[in-house]
Formats: C-alpha cells, structure tokens, sequence
C-alpha cells in the first residue's frame, strides 16, 4: 500500500460485464476472409491463406460486407451499378441483386437485425440524376433518398435505431425505418469513413484532416479529435476491445476504450480496406496491390500476408458459425481507467490478452469508461457509487445513464436478445456498483427481469475498506465514494488494533463530510450490521439476492480474492485489522455465494489480482460454462497463456 489514492485506486478498480449465453467452443472454427482481388472476389482460409472459393464476374468491387449471421455476402458491383447478394453458405452462389443504381455503389452495409441492407451510390456522374447521391435501403422498410454528392460512407447503430450517413454537408443521423428521418446533422464534419462502437456508444469518423471520436449516447458531442492526416478507414473489432486505423500506408491498432496505439506498421504501397475477424484475433489490411498482411492479436504479431495478383479493393471476414457470443462488459472504479485492469499486465497478462489467446471463449468484450475519481478529479468527489450502477444498468438495459446520455444497452442488441441476460465479473469498488445494480436496479427497465446469469467479483470490498494510514485517514475526506467505502467513519491505529467490535473508545469518528448515506450505504447494501462481519459470521441472504441455485434462473455468485487474506485493501476470508468489521472480502450469502481463495498472487496482491492468471481463468470459465470450475488448478486446463 504505497499511497492513499494509489491504493484505493487499484482497489476501486474495474468491473467485467459479461452475458453468458453458452458453453464456449473447444475449436475456433476457420476464419474465411472476402477479398476484392480485380475481377473476382477471393475467399481465403486466413491465416493459412488456402483459397476456399473463387467467385468471377464482378468488376470494380470497392466494399465487401457480410451479414451478421455469416449467411450473406453483399459487394458493390460498381461495374454494373448494383449491390449483389451472394450465398456465403453454398460457394457464394449469387442470390439476387436487391439495389440497382443509376451510378456506381460504394458503401454497403446490413442493418443489425440482418433485415436490410443500406449502400449509398454517389460516383460516376452519367447518366445525368447519378449527378446526386442517393441512399438506398433494400429490406422491409425500403428507402430511396437523394443526399448529395458525394457519399462516402454510412454505419448503422448497434441495435438499429439509427443509420449514420457521410453527406457532403457533415454527417447526417436518421432514425428507424419506415420514415428513416433525420434526427440530426453534425456540419462540418465530412467523412472519408465511419464506424460505431460494438455497444453504439461512439460513433468513430475518418476525415481528410484526422480521426474523430463522437458520443453517440450525448448528441453525437466530440469526444476527442486528431489531425495528424486523414483517416481513409476505420476498423471496429466486432469482439470488442481494438479498432485500426488506416492513413495511406500506415496502420495504427488501438485500444477501443481510450484510444491508445498498441501496435503500428507501416506499407510501402496505398492501404485500401482493413477488418478484424469475428473472434477478434485476426486484422486483414489490404494493400493497393498483390497482397494483405494479416496480424495476430495480443501483440500484434504480423503473420505471412495473403499473396494475390493484381488490384485489392477491399476485405471482409466472414462471421463463425459458433455458439451464442458472450457480451462482456468492463466497469473500472475509482481512479484508475478500465485499460488499468483489464488491458495492462503489470503482474504478467490481463483479461484483453487472456481473450485474445483464447479465441475459443465466445466472448465479446465491452469496457465502460467511468468518471474517475481520486484527487485528481475534485469534479467527481459528488459522485457516489449509485451513479456508476446507474451508468451499469444503461449499459446493460438501455436508457439513460448517471450523466443523462441515451444508451442502446447490450440486452437490446440483436445478438443478445433471445437470452436475455449478462454477466458481470467486477473487480474491486466495481463490485459494489455491481452489486447495487444487482440488488436495487436489476430489470428496472425490462419489466423485472433477472438479466444477470453470473456475477464473479474479484477482490471485492463487499464489507467495506479500512485503512488507518491510507483509505480512511482523512477526517474531512472529500470524495463520497470512498467515505461510502469507508461505511462513513474514519479509521485509526486503534481502530485497526482492537478486536471486532468496537469499544467506546475505540469506535472510530464518523467523517465531518458526511453529507448523505455514507454511515448507512455499506449496511443497506448487506442487509446487516457491520458488527455481523466479527467472529465467526453467519450467512445472510441479503448479500446476494435474487441468488441461485436457490432461486431457479437467478443469479450465481462467485467472489475471488487472495488466499491468506493478503489483500490489506479488502481483506479476504476472516475479518480482521477493523473493530467496526469493515475489511472481510468474502460473500456471506453462503450456500448460495460460492467463495474462492485465490493462491500464489503477486505483491502487491491486491492491484495484481485481475492480473493473476488462475484469477483470469476462473472468472472467464464461469461466464462461459455457467458454472465455476471445481478448482483453481482445473480453471485454466485448456486455455492458452498469453504470451
């Protein structure tokens, strides 16, 4: 425990939501990816490059894009001025051609449900209406919409709702079909490319000057902007976690959450398309001419490139025909940022690199970025830890989250909708947002539904924190999150000496900045008094409600935290060093709350326990299997450590 904020910072942490719909797959399947290599489209077996299919016949093919499901292939026949549909389910046979335009498509892309397919067609000015670019939507809700000259790009919204639009004025936002209406125009802001998040939260934008990040949820603001030359495309790993970035001959991998490069190449020939396979392992970039490199994550290795012959106008991987995706969120707490405990490896690996190793758990990652806390935020020190299971339960079920912004939620997305349900594996203070939501918010907005299947908090403060010399030292501590931690008292050597319960002497002072619930958030949250954590406690149902196996379809509750209670963050299995009983991590809802030592965590043991690989590998083999493995040493038999 170096520092008062450094600790309460690893200790506030990150929280992993995950929906855990199925049991993960022993073999990823293979990894098809669509090329437009000249007069033909390529399907290749990547990254072995075996060629599956040739398909002849369509020229000038600039976009390549496959629904959802893997069952369709759409390209741009700009030769023919239409968009054709081919069967990616039997040799890419042709199905049809449901837009025809009176100029050469550009950008294609299917709606979320699979049910339409939207290009725009703004090049080739002849005969003389292709002088206006039109918007075309093929499905149930059709659409034939002049928009100007020139469209470069559109990306619709995860979940549907809308259809984002490169117009030469800016970027336009329509709304749902049947009437598509504009919802809004972002002017100025033109387009080389676009592209949301995977939980439609930002939109991403290529312009001729840079790269753009806007928040999708608050008004389409700007989040953030560089002009360091322009971005011609923009790649979304559908997995989550990375996007690419591609300015002329250079590629730039990046962590999806903040933005941060994490690998980058450079080509001698003009960069044409780039695109990430499902799992999320593989980045095909194309290059002008003759090839595409292929990289591998976690670090990004380049494999051997895609020989070809001739002209590659753009790539698509092929989504796998596997088990339900599981959706996974990651929540970071206090100080520190979601990349801090789920992207960097301080102790070795982290939860990104555990996934990109492991393309066999159907996993897909989405990472919350909180407002942080500490002293270097005094503009949050308001901000307790209901508004971050505020922020849980937009995320999770859509609406309104803590700062007003309109988000899509993952149980409305298509792909996860037959479920119903997420899982949350938290860490730290993200634990406790957790569980609020779990206990307070779950199913608010879905008619009372239990939308959690599992719940794995590692090194939780489930009975609050307790540090005499660092957490709770300051009497007039300012942030309300950690006097909420700190069950509104202070902490004193005394307090910290004297046996659970406290004496009249040693019960230590309330904080003078209590302003609300910061004495009672610890205790309602448990559903008793903290003394109740002393001796040998006893089991209170309170602390994981809504529980199975006790209650059929509910939720399983796993808590993970270093063994020997060795974490002097949140304690560990037996109370200890707090007369008032605030630091025991261990769930007390037993038999429905299954509690794991974790052996064999690095100093120091709490900031390094989400990097702990038997703590990543027992977190991810309960969302994906529904169940937590009998063992630490059986968690991680079959999975691959990151290298």
């Amino acid at each position: 425990m170096a520092a008062p904020r450094a600790a309460i910072a690893a200790l506030v942490g990150t929280a992993l939501t995950a929906a855990v719909l199925t049991a993960c797959a022993t073999t990823p399947p293979p990894n098809h990816l669509a090329i437009a290599n000249g007069n033909l489209i390529r399907v290749v077996d990547a990254p072995s490059g075996a060629v599956v299919q040739d398909v002849a016949g369509y020229a000038e093919v600039f976009h390549l894009g496959f629904r959802d499901d893997g069952a369709r292939l759409a390209l741009a026949d700009c030769f023919r001025n239409r968009v054709v549909e081919l069967d990616s389910t039997a040799s890419y046979a042709e199905l049809g051609a449901p837009i025809a335009a009176s100029s050469c498509p550009w950008d294609l892309a299917y709606s979320p449900d699979g049910l339409s397919l939207a290009a725009t067609a703004p090049a080739r000015p002849s005969p003389p209406d292709a002088l206006f670019g039109h918007l075309r939507i093929a499905g149930p809700q059709p659409l034939d919409r002049n928009l100007g000259l020139p469209l470069r790009a559109l990306a619709w919204r995860p979940g549907g709702g809308q259809l984002a639009v490169a117009r030469p004025q800016g970027v336009e936002i329509l709304g749902p079909g049947p009437g598509y209406a504009t919802l809004q125009t972002l002017m100025g802001a033109i387009a080389l490319d676009l592209a949301y998040t995977i939980d439609g939260a930002r939109l991403l934008v290529g312009t001729p000057a840079g790269f753009a990040v806007l928040d999708a949820a608050a008004g389409y603001a700007a989040v953030s902007f560089d002009t360091a030359g322009a971005v011609r495309r923009v790649a979304v790993s559908p997995a989550g976690g990375w996007i690419a970035v591609i300015r002329g001959t250079s590629i730039s991998i990046r962590r999806a959450g903040d933005l941060v490069e994490v690998a980058s190449a450079t080509a001698t020939a003009e960069l044409t398309d780039a695109a990430f396979s499902r799992d999320g392992t593989l980045l095909a970039v194309a290059e002008a001419r003759d090839r595409v490199r292929l990289f591998r994550a976690p670090a990004w290795q380049e494999l051997s490139p895609v020989l070809l012959t001739g002209r590659v106008d753009a790539v698509a991987f092929r989504p796998q025909q596997v088990a339900a995706r599981v959706p996974v969120l990651f929540v970071h707490g206090y100080s520190g940022p979601a990349a801090e405990a789920w992207f960097e490896a301080p102790a070795g690996t982290s939860v990104a690199r555990a996934l990109a190793a492991n393309p066999q758990l159907p996993i897909d990652a989405h990472y919350l970025e909180l407002p942080r806390r500490g002293s270097a935020f005094p503009q949050h020190f308001g901000r307790g830890i209901q508004d971050d299971a505020q922020d849980i339960l937009a995320l999770i079920e859509g609406g309104t989250d803590s700062l007003g912004a309109q988000q899509v939620g993952l149980l409305n997305l298509p792909a996860y909708q037959t479920a119903g349900k997420v899982a949350i594996v938290a860490f730290s203070t993200g634990t406790l947002s957790a569980r609020y939501y779990l206990k307070n918010l779950m199913g608010t907005r879905r008619s009372g539904a239990v939308t959690v299947s599992e719940f794995v908090a590692i090194s939780p403060p489930n009975h609050g924190v307790a540090g005499a010399i660092l957490a709770c030292s300051d009497p007039a501590e300012p942030d309300r999150t950690l006097r909420q931690l700190c069950a509104g008292r202070v902490a004193t050597g005394l307090s910290a000496a004297v046996p659970c319960p406290c004496g009249p002497f040693s019960t230590p002072d309330t904080f003078t900045s209590n302003v609300s619930d910061e004495t009672t958030f610890i205790t309602a949250l448990n559903g008793h008094p903290l003394a109740d954590s002393c001796g040998a406690p006893g089991a209170f149902s309170s602390e994981a409600p809504r529980s199975r196996p006790g209650t059929a379809g509910g939720v399983l509750y796993v808590a993970l935290y270093a063994a020997g209670n060795d974490d002097l963050v949140v304690g560990g299995h037996t109370q200890e060093l707090d007369c008032l009983g605030r630091r025991l991590a261990r769930n007390l809802a037993a038999p429905d709350a299954l509690n794991v030592e974790m052996t064999g965590v690095a100093a120091p043991v709490h900031a390094n326990t989400p990097h702990h690989w038997d703590t990543i590998c027992m977190a991810l083999r309960t969302v994906t299997d529904h169940q937590a493995p009998a063992s630490q040493a059986q968690a991680c038999t079959g999975l691959t450590v990151p290298p």
